[in-house]
């Protein structure tokens, strides 16, 4: 499970189960779906059975999608009943979900530092980002599916011995998404100011 998952939607039964199979860190997360009845929230217990908040299978598991629950389309006391389970279960979730922070469509990104060419790769290639080189060859901005960018300068050359610290020029979120959407895209542009401003500090930078 990677946290880009949460952007994930699986279409029938039979894909899910597929994906329990695989990855057995699905257990470790509270699921959602839709029935004719209504929203379903649910988890994977250690038989592979969809089990409701009171560990009984769901009566009817064939459901219009299967989703990671998110903290921003969820009502707070379904969060706060499941959050109980999984504490009483002690199950540890790779990454955040029922504490996950969550945005709206702007945040506020630290331009002033400079940031090293290799973190800057490595974060976005680890989450799905696309770099957009210019005509010259320099990695000028990274982008995730064009609604979601981030512009650096001076650029980072294909050559690491050329490379120099970035900077934050510009950034952006489009409006043509659902609040799951902008909210993962901004949670990833708020994490990399933060990893970022600890990095530069290390660098004895001045935040």
């Amino acid at each position: 499970m990677k946290e880009s998952d949460f952007l994930k939607i699986y279409p029938s039964l039979d894909a899910f189960k597929e994906l329990i199979k695989k990855d057995p860190d699905a257990r470790k997360f509270l699921w959602s779906g839709c029935s004719w009845d209504g929203e379903v929230y649910f988890r994977v217990d250690e038989s592979g059975d969809l089990v409701d908040l009171d560990d009984e299978p769901l009566a009817y598991p064939e459901l219009n999608h299967y989703a990671l629950a998110h903290p921003v389309c969820e009502p707070p006391e379904v969060l706060q009943a499941w959050e109980k389970v999984f504490g009483d279960y002690e199950i540890v979730q790779p990454f955040p979900q029922f504490d996950r922070p969550t945005f709206g469509r702007f945040i506020s990104t630290n331009r002033t530092i400079g940031v090293r060419p290799g973190f800057i790769k490595g974060f976005f290639q680890r989450r799905g980002w696309v770099d957009s080189s210019s005509s010259g060859g320099n990695i000028t901005s990274y982008h995730k599916s064009s609604r979601a960018w981030i512009n650096l300068s001076p650029g980072i050359p294909n050559n690491p011995k050329d490379w120099r610290l970035q900077r934050i020029i510009h950034h952006g979120i489009s409006n043509d998404q659902n609040e799951r959407q902008i909210s993962e895209h901004a949670y990833t542009l708020w994490l990399f100011n933060k990893k970022a401003e600890k990095a530069a500090r290390r660098m004895g930078q001045t935040i």
